[in-house]
């Protein structure tokens, strides 16, 4: 088999697995994409409002990037309230954004 063959079939291979994970097991856990999707661009909106008008110059920080994958989390929450590793995911982005609102020593 050649380097071509084997990437090929790589690909071939990784691409079968991807769309079973993106078509069933996704699905299953979070719900249809259109709905978590939307769902959490809400909620990063409703976010990125409120930092807005807190402070109408704001940049974007760590933090404010675990907090806006902890509403995605939610927002998968909600389609499966069930799925214990989006908890377990947004309790892991809550303990890193709070390690970097208390190294950056930022307040709302």
């Amino acid at each position: 088999m050649t380097t071509q063959q084997t990437f090929e079939t790589y690909v071939e291979d990784f691409l079968s697995e991807l769309s079973d994970i993106l078509t069933k097991q996704r699905n299953k856990n979070h719900g249809p994409p259109t709905l978590n999707h939307q769902c959490a661009a809400s909620l990063w909106n409703v976010y990125l409002s409120t930092r807005r008008k807190a402070d109408q110059n704001f940049q974007l920080t760590e933090a404010d990037y675990n907090a806006m994958m902890m509403l995605a989390k939610v927002a998968r929450v909600a389609c499966n309230p069930t799925h214990k590793d989006s908890w377990q995911d947004s309790a892991g982005y809550a303990c890193i954004g709070s390690f970097f609102m208390e190294m950056n020593d930022e307040s709302c």
